[in-house]
């Protein structure tokens, strides 16, 4: 899953469940907005003064090993454009922050 936005993964019943941090920002809300981008381009792109907007696009290549029944995650970063959510004091649950990252974690994980 990448439509979340956040580096985590987790395995329940020996079913590893990956979201990848597939995507360019992370969606803060109107309550948080803050301008990031030059006048001209603010008043084309409204919508970037409410995300937190990485440095550069991520990505990861997924290597699965079907002898050794196990699959792989390269790891990826940027930097925050601007300040993050956590400076500009966008809430989270306990422990969210930890997956709110520019960034995708390398994984080695068994296939169910």
């Amino acid at each position: 899953n990448g439509h979340w936005h956040i580096d985590h993964h987790r395995v329940i019943g020996g079913i590893p469940y990956v979201h990848i941090n597939s995507a360019s920002y992370f969606w803060l809300g109107a309550a948080w907005r803050h301008e990031r981008l030059p006048p001209g381009l603010a008043k084309r792109f409204p919508h970037v003064s409410s995300t937190a907007p990485y440095t550069k696009p991520l990505f990861t290549i997924l290597e699965i090993d079907p002898v050794k029944g196990r699959f792989t995650l390269r790891s990826a970063a940027a930097e925050w454009m601007g300040p993050s959510p956590a400076e500009l004091g966008r809430p989270f649950a306990p422990g969210e922050e930890d997956f709110v990252k520019p960034a995708i974690s390398a994984l080695d994980l068994a296939i169910a």
